[in-house]
């Protein structure tokens, strides 16, 4: 055929009448020489730079009663040797929590070598394109290819196996209000699918309030935020925002300050959710008809009690009519009678 085939990747031979290429090495005797690069033998030219790459014999049959004479030619060589040849392996977080991820990163010596393209793998499946390092959220075995910029294609060695943890949770349960001057229990109810709960850390506005405790007791209004970790080193977090209510102070209507024998006053308290007086009675209104100093104590729709100032009654006796006598004997015109 008497014709040089450049260095390349993806060449042909292209001939009329349809002709075929085939693998043949039958009929060869080795060592076979190829002009001056030296001869093949067991498939590797000895002795000369090219000793790396294997040589194969064809048969380009033109038509089924004409046969070429044997040529030897050298295709697919995409470098001149030493070709480099990089290893590929995978680095990251062997294991991440439920809701979160592991950033996986490529861990290649190139040995000289372009890399132009990277592919990463799950279970054998592509999940991504084009970056050196990829954000797993799913467990399984991921595996990594690269592409050099002479084609050549390289994957990593063994497969990254990637597990997924559990995480915790959490919930806070207590009273999210609580009356001006007291305070309330707030309790984080924590589980865990396996392994156990390590640690409570609360936080009061963004701040840690430096407890490890599954009880707090809040004693000021704001954001509460609870964070559990688990034996894994997996963590959750839950958030509550407690009110400080202010207590509303009642006040006392009475018909009258003063309370005449034989009479009543009633006391009026302002609405409210429950009454407690202070002569003991517990409804909205009373009627006494003894003099004293009343107050009454309601509890609010928030449950505060806030107590009322005191409402001071008197008490006056009953005015005697005065008793008027006369001379029995009568009186003349122009006298008075005593």
């Amino acid at each position: 055929m008497n014709f040089d085939v450049p260095i390349g990747n993806n060449l042909k031979l292209i001939a009329v009448n349809g002709p075929t290429l085939a693998r043949d090495i039958s009929g060869v005797s080795t060592p076979y020489p190829i002009g001056g690069l030296g001869s093949v033998t067991n498939g590797y030219l000895d002795g000369t730079l090219y000793a790396t790459y294997y040589y194969y014999f064809y048969n380009w049959n033109f038509s089924s009663i004409c046969q070429s004479p044997r040529e030897p030619v050298v295709a697919g060589v995409s470098c001149v040797a030493p070709c480099p040849v990089p290893t590929v392996d995978i680095t990251g977080l062997s294991s991440f929590c439920a809701g979160e991820s592991s950033l996986l990163t490529a861990d290649i010596n190139e040995d000289g070598a372009v890399i132009a393209s990277y592919e990463w793998f799950l279970n054998g499946n592509s999940v991504a394109t084009g970056g050196s390092s990829y954000s797993a959220s799913q467990p399984g075995d991921y595996s990594l290819t690269i592409t050099t910029n002479t084609g050549c294609s390289y994957s990593s060695q063994t497969d990254f196996e990637l597990t997924q943890t559990p995480s915790p949770t959490v919930q806070i349960s207590g009273n999210l209000s609580y009356c001006q001057g007291l305070n309330t229990d707030l309790t984080a109810t924590a589980s865990t699918p396996s392994g156990t709960i390590t640690f409570y850390e609360w936080q009061f506005n963004s701040n840690p309030i430096g407890t490890n405790n599954e009880v707090l007791t809040a004693s000021s209004p704001g954001n509460y935020n609870v964070t559990v970790t688990n034996s894994f080193n997996c963590s959750v977090s839950e958030s509550v925002t407690i009110v400080e209510n202010t207590p509303i102070i009642p006040t006392i209507t009475p018909t009258s300050l003063v309370i005449c024998d034989g009479e009543a006053v009633s006391l009026v308290s302002s609405d409210a959710v429950s009454y407690t007086w202070s002569n003991g009675e517990n409804t909205k209104e009373i009627t006494v008809s003894v003099a004293d100093d009343y107050f009454v104590t309601t509890v609010d729709q928030n449950g505060c009690e806030g107590t009322s100032l005191v409402v001071s009654l008197t008490q006056n006796g009953v005015i005697t009519p005065p008793v008027v006598s006369a001379d029995a004997n009568g009186f003349c015109p122009g006298e008075n009678v005593t």
